[in-house]
């Protein structure tokens, strides 16, 4: 049994699969970002996190994610910086 664990655990911190969102999908949501505050926490909180779904709805990939990476999405839509970083605040997030 031992063996087993000591061999699973190998091969999970060797895979070379990345578990978090890829670059293209990530630039997708900062591009759509409209102040640099929103960008900069789209990146923050948004980076290491992926679905796990294969399709290309921007909306079905959006209510998946933790709520920190949606907080930082939806703060995303604003155009003031002051209203993107209050949404921010009230999730706790800046």
């Amino acid at each position: 049994m031992k063996k087993l664990l000591i061999f699973l655990i190998v091969i999970f911190f060797t895979q070379k699969i990345s578990f978090g969102m890829n670059n293209e999908k990530l630039n997708i949501f900062k591009y759509k970002a409209k102040t640099d505050i929103s960008k900069k926490a789209i990146q923050d909180f948004c980076a290491k996190e992926d679905p796990g779904l294969e399709i290309d709805s921007i909306v079905g990939n959006e209510m998946f994610f933790s709520k920190k990476c949606r907080c930082a999405i939806r703060s995303g839509y604003e155009n003031d910086k002051l209203v993107a970083k209050n949404k921010l605040q009230s999730c706790g997030l800046f």
